[in-house]
């Protein structure tokens, strides 16, 4: 009995040593897989390709493997929000005025809004879509670690 507690603890000691690496890894390969699926669909769903909402896919891990975010540099694509959230469709423009008024008024505010642009939502549909596969892989790593214990 008492051999077999020691056993059981020293099996605790190297799953809790090796914890931390595998979920950094679990991390790391759950957000590459993110930001593959989130290239995927603003190549799938968006028109125009002038390349910058591409560039602008970033993936961040967290310093001890915590986290992993896949999101939008604004400095490379500020306006990918608005291609994900959709946005107000305006015509008409700034009213040509003196200099003297146009200090005193918005010229941004004299457009029409004439109807409303729906988002692509690239980034929410790759989470959706990888929800499943990313459970799974999270439940394969445990069952790694913990598996042989029982």
């Amino acid at each position: 009995m008492e051999q077999s507690l020691k056993d059981l603890d020293k099996a605790f000691e190297a799953m809790l040593k090796n914890f931390p690496d595998a979920r950094r890894e679990l991390v790391e390969n759950a957000g590459e897989k993110m930001q593959r699926k989130v290239l995927q669909n603003i190549s799938t769903t968006t028109k125009e390709v002038t390349g910058h909402l591409l560039e602008g896919v970033t993936l961040a891990v967290g310093s001890g493997g915590g986290y992993a975010a896949v999101r939008n540099d604004a400095k490379i694509a500020p306006h990918a929000h608005l291609v994900e959230e959709g946005h107000n469709l305006v015509r008409g423009g700034p009213l040509k005025v003196p200099k003297k008024e146009l200090q005193r008024t918005n010229p941004r505010s004299t457009g029409a809004v004439v109807g409303w642009v729906p988002g692509k939502h690239m980034y929410r549909n790759a989470m959706n879509d990888l929800e499943d596969e990313l459970i799974g892989d999270a439940e394969e790593m445990v069952e790694k670690l913990v598996g042989d214990l029982f």
